[in-house]
């Protein structure tokens, strides 16, 4: 593989920590099944179920710049016509071979022309030098005549939109609210920053006219990455599920957790610190869990208490399948914690079937329920810093 330029070392970092090893390749190369011939894709491609993004980055040679003629015609010969011909014939490929099979992150091969294919985000991201015209760095998009509407980001703008919006969900809805805003407010929105863009979306203001004046919700953004980060759970995740080996089956798991917004994680992480401490008594208290329907998913982590380990993969099956049944989902993550000594034990199950009636169920649940109440709730996504006036 070559070395990657200083802009896709950035990008690929920035790719893995938002949208995790799992669903990050940068590897792209491959070959064909017809001829052998080896082809290769854009520099980046994103895959996480229904959200496919594919990534061509240019880093502009300092050496090279001489002055904003010379810049200017860098980005339309090397970010513009370029970049946009490498997008167009990865989405080109995509819907010519069956059988593309690319490495992500995690060293993990999968078949990239399983991916969904009506819903591609295409996006050019770029360094260049202070010397390109203010104009062409407003630029925020690319028609093209074969690939489409492609995202034009600065390498800068798009680490702080990665920063402030930290979920692949986020991010997705994002570009795909940039994509409805050109189609209605063109001409505004390329005489503003990329900030102003970012805040009118926190705003929720997604029908008024783009100004610059919606700045202020970003300024005015409280930072709670603490209440929802997983780090501390994702990131030797891989290491501490027990499925057959080479299944990859942690990722029906990992997947659903990447789907999440922030205020659906604050709601796992929550419960799942809740029950970490609950591990340290001996009191046996009710699991906690919450539904998102709009993934029609379940989520339950069961404390286990101190001095019942062994109990924990039985209460952690029956407890799951409590839930799901319940709140008639078709998904449901569980997660048992039990303490071991000075250290946790935690497992983890997935289940995954269409709701069907259970009598057995129906009486459990009924006569004597394990579950608490579940409260239907409106989620904030975005918090704001009591201090503004809107």
């Amino acid at each position: 593989m070559e070395k990657l330029n200083k802009t896709e070392d950035m990008i690929s970092s920035i790719n893995q920590s938002i949208f995790f090893e799992e669903f990050t390749y940068s590897e792209n190369n491959f070959r064909t099944s017809i001829d052998n011939q080896e082809l290769q894709l854009a520099d980046s491609v994103v895959w996480l179920e229904d959200i496919l993004f594919i990534i061509q980055i240019k880093d502009r040679n300092l050496k090279n710049v001489k002055d904003s003629e010379s810049e200017e015609n860098w980005f339309k010969s090397k970010v513009i016509k370029k970049a946009s011909w490498q997008i167009n014939k990865t989405i080109s490929f995509l819907n010519s071979y069956s059988d593309i099979t690319i490495t992500n992150e995690r060293g993990h091969k999968f078949c990239i022309s399983e991916a969904p294919k009506d819903n591609i985000k295409k996006i050019i991201i770029y360094t260049s030098s202070d010397k390109l015209p203010v104009n062409r760095r407003l630029e925020k998009f690319y028609e093209s005549s074969k690939a489409g509407f492609i995202h034009l980001f600065n390498s800068i703008d798009y680490k702080w939109i990665c920063k402030i919006l930290v979920t692949p969900t986020e991010i997705d809805d994002y570009l795909s609210f940039r994509e409805q805003i050109n189609t209605n407010y063109a001409k505004h929105i390329n005489k503003l920053p990329e900030q102003a863009i970012l805040g009118q979306f926190l705003s929720g203001n997604f029908d008024e006219i783009p100004e610059y004046d919606f700045i202020k919700y970003l300024e005015q953004l409280e930072d709670d990455s603490n209440e929802f980060s997983l780090f501390h759970i994702i990131e030797k995740f891989p290491e501490k599920i027990e499925f057959e080996p080479f299944t990859h089956s942690y990722y029906m798991i990992i997947k659903e957790l990447a789907k999440l917004t922030r205020a659906e994680l604050k709601l796992f992480k929550e419960r799942f610190d809740a029950s970490w401490k609950q591990c340290n008594s001996s009191k046996l208290i009710f699991p906690f869990r919450f539904v998102v329907p709009r993934n029609n998913i379940g989520f339950i982590i069961i404390p286990i208490p101190n001095g019942h380990k062994n109990e924990a993969k039985n209460a952690l099956k029956n407890f799951t399948q409590a839930h799901k049944y319940d709140q008639r989902t078709k998904k449901c993550i569980g997660a048992s914690i039990a303490k071991d000594k000075d250290d946790y034990i935690i497992l983890w199950e997935f289940l995954e079937a269409d709701w069907k009636y259970d009598q057995y169920w129906e009486d459990k649940l009924k006569n004597n329920s394990p579950l608490s109440k579940v409260k239907s709730k409106e989620l904030t996504l975005y918090r704001f810093k009591k201090n503004n006036n809107y």
